[in-house]
């Protein structure tokens, strides 16, 4: 959306065109609207400037509660309000010296009340500045070329945005150093550019536009039932379709359910965190008791003592024995922005789980199934009996390092 501020029909109010853009932001539902304002400036013994301003900032005000912008969220008003002269004015009438083609809106009542402030203009429609200062405290915004100094320029926000972590600055190239104010590229500019630049200083900010969109989850994988003291992780997940690439994984993988059937929340998370947020949803979890047919690993063993390697010959790869050479070494495979190891995972133990996890620093050590998704490969062949090839995955993201491994716990 782009659009004017403008006067009523058959009105002729407006000193500049001031203009009022919605723009596309990635990463949020709510676009903002932006209204740039400039009304007239100066002042004079009739006050007919602060008369005009006045009129101008209502029909800012006007242009703001007609928008389309639900329950006003993520506005701004932003520039030189030109807010000077005699302050608390109630003008009865028009006053002096307005040029000879201004025109009042015929909608316009008497008193019109003039106001230094520009939150005065704004409050109905749930609007107010936000504070700015430079680096040294100083939240003067004009004049970088003279010893005078005034507060003319503002930027004003809509309530959902102020009650949201925010940040701003008076840019002073005067006081810039590496580290000072809120975060900037490039190298520090000359002490005189502000002044070079113009005699205001530049206000900016960093703003929260709100949580991004849910992703589109287009179907919801069904998960595979478990044997009783297996965790969640444990769970195979078949199907699942999204619009957005990402991954499914129980919110809590290393909750163990009771036998039975229950309800547990699964969560997809999105590969492009910074424009789709996760999305939450219930998904159903039968847990049966253990039963014959199981294959324990004192079984497996056939009388040979157990080792870490003979354990990790046992969950992993297929051999059906200890001494067999039949297993099928995991493979790691980098797709894109997807990490995943697919290996051949032995199923029909009801106390061995095996589980994908992820870390960012191998220092922490802090391993977690988070994120971490585990479905049956499409590809079943040459798998032997009790046992499935199965993929282990995670989505990167934003994370400029990942690491991924499988963990087996068996339990006594």
């Amino acid at each position: 959306m782009t659009n004017w501020v403008t006067s009523p029909a058959g009105a002729n109010e407006m000193t500049r065109q001031n203009l009022a853009v919605k723009i596309d932001v990635p990463g949020t539902p709510n676009d903002p609207l932006v209204v740039v304002v400039h009304p007239k400036c100066c002042s004079s013994s009739s006050g007919q400037e602060s008369f005009r301003r006045a009129i101008e900032l209502r029909r800012v005000r006007e242009l703001v509660a007609a928008s389309s912008i639900p329950a006003l969220d993520n506005v701004f008003i932003i520039g030189d309000f030109n807010l000077v002269g005699t302050d608390n004015v109630a003008f009865t009438n028009l006053p002096a010296g307005l040029p000879r083609s201004y025109v009042l809106g015929s909608d316009v009542a008497w008193p019109v009340e003039y106001r230094r402030d520009p939150d005065f203009y704004f409050s109905t429609v749930s609007m107010a500045r936000v504070p700015m200062a430079q680096v040294n405290g100083n939240t003067k915004t004009w004049s970088t070329r003279t010893s005078s100094s005034s507060l003319l320029d503002y930027i004003m926000a809509s309530a959902p945005v102020r009650s949201r972590p925010f940040r701003t600055e008076v840019y002073n190239s005067a006081l810039d150093v590496a580290g000072a104010g809120l975060p900037k590229t490039g190298p520090v500019p000359a002490t005189n550019a502000s002044s070079l630049a113009s005699d205001h200083y530049l206000l900016f900010g960093d703003f929260d536009l709100g949580p991004p969109p849910p992703a589109p989850v287009l179907e919801w994988p069904s998960a595979g039932s478990l044997i009783e003291g297996q965790s969640l992780a444990a769970s195979v997940l078949t199907g699942g379709v999204a619009g957005v690439a990402g991954g499914f994984s129980f919110a809590i993988p290393d909750f163990v359910p009771p036998q039975g059937d229950g309800s547990y929340a699964l969560v997809f998370t999105p590969s492009d965190v910074e424009n789709y947020g996760a999305v939450t949803n219930q998904i159903s979890v039968t847990v049966t008791s253990a039963g014959p047919g199981s294959a324990p690993f004192e079984t497996w063993l056939d009388g040979q003592t157990p080792s870490a390697e003979l354990l990790l010959r046992y969950t992993l790869g297929g051999a059906t024995s200890p001494s067999a050479t039949d297993g099928v070494p995991p493979q790691a495979i980098l797709t894109g922005n997807s990490l995943s190891i697919t290996a051949i995972v032995r199923t029909n133990d009801p106390n061995l789980s095996v589980v994908g996890q992820a870390v960012t620093d191998l220092a922490t050590g802090l391993w977690s199934a988070n994120g971490v998704t585990k479905t049956n490969a499409p590809d079943q062949s040459n798998v032997p009996s009790g046992t499935a090839r199965q993929v282990f995955s995670i989505e990167r993201g934003t994370n400029t390092s990942l690491f991924l491994r499988i963990e087996s716990i068996l339990q006594p």
